[in-house]
């Protein structure tokens, strides 16, 4: 399969395919009674009352608020990726999620972004669970998508002794 060399492109698939990874397990856990609401709604919280939300048109344009943010944080774990390597790319993607819903799920409520909030500790739970999975399904596409060469290698950018020695000595792999 050939690879995608540009980074934005990248990702920006990678973020899309990890929100819908995140709204399908919303979905099920919802359906389950397992969390108070899908991202759709809060998403669309921010711009029009939740009572709206109810509507099939409104609440598309909140699913569609909620891939775009996630699309966007995809290009930033790409960022990520191209500057300290793709190494170990699970551990990066799941704490560039877990640090995102701290930040939108707690700073954005304190901030009143979000006209509807959820008032179950199950729900916040649930948030955990949906940030780390967009996380990690996020940073596996990126990798499994993006061309190797697009992102740093430990091996390319650290110099050996031999090579502070010799400065002569050039690089084979």
């Amino acid at each position: 399969m050939p690879k995608i060399k540009d980074s934005m492109v990248v990702g920006l698939l990678g973020g899309l395919i990890g929100a819908l990874s995140m709204d399908l397990s919303n979905f099920i856990l919802w359906r389950n009674n397992k969390t108070e609401g899908l991202y759709g709604h809060l998403a669309g919280s921010m711009i029009m009352r939740p009572g709206k939300l109810k509507q099939g048109k409104n609440f598309i344009v909140g699913e569609i608020l909620h891939v775009t943010v996630g699309s966007v944080i995809g290009l930033i774990l790409t960022a990520v990726f191209r500057v300290f390597g793709k190494d170990h790319y699970f551990i990066k993607g799941g704490f560039l999620a877990t640090v995102t819903w701290g930040f939108l799920y707690n700073f954005g409520q304190k901030m009143n972004f979000y006209r509807l909030k959820p008032h179950l500790t199950k729900s916040s739970y649930a948030s955990i669970l949906h940030h780390l999975i967009y996380g990690l399904v996020t940073s596996k596409v990126i990798v499994f998508f993006a061309d190797p060469n697009m992102f740093s290698s430990k091996k390319s950018n650290e110099v050996s002794y031999e090579q502070e020695v010799n400065p002569n000595l050039s690089i084979v792999e």
